[in-house]
């Protein structure tokens, strides 16, 4: 498993880098936009809608790290899933256990939105909780 930096660079370009390996080369090359730049070594991307969930799809199964810039903010999610779980008056420890784990599962799956997985992404996380 290859590790995928994507980040953002200073004229707002989404910029991706990885060691090399031929299969993310041809997975960058579906992605329409991009822009090699041998000087620095990555791609780039314009940043327009819809234009990351693109690349975190055609780089799923990738270990992907996501700069600060171009992270979601979940704490609506996670402010919701508290909300929940108080209304239904579980004790703080388990809310506190709740929010933790929902954490844990977007942060394995690159910051990705959980409305945005299925049961693929569950069965992943668990696995990989299983084995390491």
């Amino acid at each position: 498993m290859t590790e995928v930096n994507i980040s953002q660079d200073i004229s707002g370009r989404m910029t991706i880098n990885f060691p090399y390996s031929m299969s993310c080369i041809t997975k960058v090359k579906t992605i329409k936009g991009y822009k090699w730049h041998p000087d620095r070594k990555y791609w780039s991307f314009p940043n327009s809608d819809g234009k990351l969930r693109e690349i975190l799809n055609v780089f799923d199964g990738e270990r992907i790290r996501l700069g600060p810039t171009l992270q979601v903010d979940h704490e609506f999610l996670l402010n919701q899933l508290r909300k929940a779980v108080q209304a239904r008056h579980y004790s703080r420890r388990t809310e506190h256990t709740y929010v933790n784990w929902l954490k844990r599962f977007i942060l394995f799956h690159g910051n990705r939105y959980p409305s945005e997985m299925g049961e693929k992404e569950i069965n992943d996380f668990l696995s990989h909780l299983a084995i390491n």
